[in-house]
């Protein structure tokens, strides 16, 4: 046991005289020494749970991160020309400039060519423009004319037919009528002479001759009779609908025509006017052009828009990346893209400090967070500020470098205190936010901590036994977390949830044992075959295997949300999430079966691995051992920091699977 001691007390000496040892060489560096303890003291690793006794002190919640001082205002000057240019001149960088001194001339020659062709290219269009505007007026006068004389022919061939109405044919009527009538009285004449006769040629008065005449005289007259009324149905039935028909198809075809013209006539119009808008426009863009070439010409000798010291931007850009070294400084001869920063002019001696937060901290860094600040070449001297700016969108440049490594771009103002004069621009420094402080917290370590039915759950132990306790959690370090209320200082807790819960946890959505069902795990680490197969403390392998052997009991939780019996669960049978539904539902059929769930607990596992990976990328070791409570004065257990979703490194020594480190 003296050994044991020994091991342990060695164990803190390395993490107190190097906090900043990663969370790998920690681990491994304890699981080393855990095997040189089971091998001293003679006793299987396996036997036993590290355990935490309950912490209550001081605790500070903070994120630290490396960064660079940069100055709190600044005007920016920027290449305005587009495309690439080389500098033929430039002002050297920590120089002193007064507002309108030239800082930088960029090269003119193509511009000044382009410049001269663009000027016979104006001259052009505005000949073009001139052509355009004439013919437009000729085509307008045009149209008009064209207009007004088919409307003056629509308006003849209406009249003629309102002529032929009204006037011609009436008269051929009453003429036509006017006949009939005249002919019928000398038919009547014709008749009674006829008669007449008759009566003397019966009497003998009247020869054979003379009454045949007056009988060829009434044949005529009733021969002329039927001349007339023919002639009046023929002007009835026949000349007057058809000369109706053709001046009625006069008027229709002359209509149609000053359409057709004043169609024609709109179409010629808007052409020409189109044509003149175009020759306008080209001749506006040309002129456009010109002016843009002149502005070009202009931007290419930059003045400085205020008195200051000039930073060239490239080692601003430089100092603050963390992939510096990539942009070639700017010098006589350099090429340079439209929109890039040139040279930066500090408005004010105020400072700021840029650093980029992690995706594991960034819910907890807000503006207006007090901070510490330290730089690496002025010791013993500690700057304040409190955070101004927190970016919503991950860090591009590093994601695209890096997509594991997730950052989010923060600023820091700096009080305008202290030693502000020994600062410079791109200096590097240590920025440590304060995100809350406890002068009497009741903490634990953050893989002590795991979730049950949504519920932060402890396990304490009593005696030999370890038992559930629902605890209300506050904030992390990533190594401790603050516990609100359910546990007291001096109880202790197990740093090795078991092995059953664990695996419960891991089973997506379903209802998970009540917290007092769950059986009483025993200290000496029995906690059923996952542990007695293992042959090192740190079941993390172990528990994972449990949890990929949950997939066989996804079949279980099919029978008992089927309510139906039909083999299948559709979407008012299921108990969980909304948003767990349509994700299981992988053919969106309304309904999960087996092999959905089965499919679905399968992707999940492999996404907690590599999130798991990613997580313990991203933590900074500084930030993680920056805390008091790294060892438990227990001789024979220690914590670490949380395990994340895939065990981590309390999962990998207690051997129960790890806990989210949110809690």
């Amino acid at each position: 046991m003296s050994n044991n001691n020994k091991l342990l007390d060695k164990l803190r000496e390395v993490i107190t005289k190097k906090p900043a040892l990663s969370v790998a060489g920690i681990a491994a560096l304890f699981l080393l020494l855990w095997g040189a303890i089971s091998i001293l003291g003679g006793e299987d690793a396996a036997s036993s749970i590290p355990t935490y006794e309950v912490k209550k002190g001081p605790l500070k919640i903070s994120v630290t991160e490396t960064g660079t001082i940069q100055p709190a205002e600044k005007m920016i000057v920027k290449n305005q020309v587009e495309g690439q240019t080389t500098i033929v001149y430039i002002v050297e960088e920590g120089a002193k400039v007064e507002k309108g001194d030239l800082v930088i001339e960029l090269d003119s020659s193509t511009l000044s060519d382009n410049q001269v062709d663009q000027e016979i290219s104006v001259q052009n269009a505005e000949a073009s423009r001139i052509d355009a505007s004439e013919n437009f007026e000729v085509t307008k006068n045009q149209a008009q004319s064209d207009i007004e004389s088919a409307e003056l022919n629509y308006e003849f061939a209406q009249l003629d037919l309102k002529k032929y109405i009204e006037g011609e044919y009436p008269n051929a009527l009453q003429e036509a009528e006017s006949n009939i009538t005249l002919a019928e009285e000398e038919l009547a004449q014709a008749k009674d002479t006829l008669e007449w006769s008759q009566k003397l040629y019966e009497e003998g008065y009247l020869s054979q001759s003379e009454l045949e005449k007056d009988q060829l005289s009434y044949s005529q007259k009733e021969l002329a009779v039927e001349l007339k009324k023919n002639a009046k149905d023929l002007l009835v039935n026949y000349t007057y609908k058809r000369k109706i028909a053709e001046l009625e198809s006069d008027v229709t075809q002359s209509k149609a025509a000053l359409e057709r013209t004043m169609r024609k006539a709109t179409a010629n119009v808007a052409q020409a006017e189109a044509n003149k808008a175009a020759k306008q426009a080209e001749y506006e863009r040309q002129l456009a052009k010109l002016k843009k070439l002149e502005n070009q010409l202009a931007a290419t000798k930059v003045y400085a828009p205020a008195s200051g010291t000039v930073i060239y931007a490239t080692s601003a850009e430089q100092s603050r990346s963390r992939f510096g070294g990539q942009t070639e400084p700017l010098e006589l001869g350099s090429t340079v893209r439209e929109r890039q920063e040139l040279i930066h002019l500090p408005t004010t001696k105020g400072f700021k400090v840029s650093i980029s937060i992690p995706e594991s901290s960034i819910d907890k860094v807000k503006a207006g967070k007090p901070a510490l600040v330290t730089v690496d070449t002025i010791p013993n001297v500690v700057y304040t500020g409190r955070v101004t700016y927190v970016s919503n969108v991950v860090n591009a440049q590093n994601a695209f470098m890096n997509p594991d490594l997730k950052v989010y771009d923060t600023e820091i103002t700096l009080d305008n205190g202290g030693d502000m004069d020994l600062l410079r621009s791109g200096m590097s420094c240590t920025a440590e936010v304060v995100i809350d402080q406890y002068e009497d917290a009741v903490y634990i370590p953050v893989q002590a901590v795991m979730s049950v039915n949504n519920e932060p759950t402890v396990y304490v132990v009593k005696g030999s036994k370890t038992k559930p306790r629902t605890v209300e959690t506050g904030l992390d370090n990533n190594i401790v977390i603050r516990i609100v209320s359910g546990l007291e200082p001096g109880e202790i807790v197990s740093l090795s949830p078991p092995l059953e819960q664990a695996s419960v946890v891991e089973q997506n959505f379903e209802v998970l044992s009540d917290v007092s069902e769950v059986p009483e795990a025993d200290t000496t680490g029995n906690q059923g075959t996952g542990s007695e197969t293992s042959e090192m403390p740190g079941g993390n392998n172990q528990g994972s295997e449990q949890g990929r052997g949950q997939q066989g009991q996804r079949g279980d939780m099919i029978t008992n949300l089927d309510k139906d019996g039909d083999g299948k669960v559709s979407q008012s049978e299921f108990s969980g999430p909304e948003n767990f539904f349509s994700q299981m539902d992988a053919d969106g059929d309304g309904y999960i079966t087996k092999e959905e769930a089965s499919q679905m607990q399968m992707n999940r596992g492999n996404q907690g691995e590599n999130q798991g990976d990613n997580q313990r990328s991203e933590q900074d070791p500084e930030t993680r051992y920056s805390t008091t409570g790294s060892i438990s004065d227990s001789g024979d257990s220690s914590s670490g920091p949380s395990g994340g979703p895939s065990g981590g490194m309390g999962g990998g020594m207690g051997g129960g699977g790890g806990m989210p480190g949110g809690f």
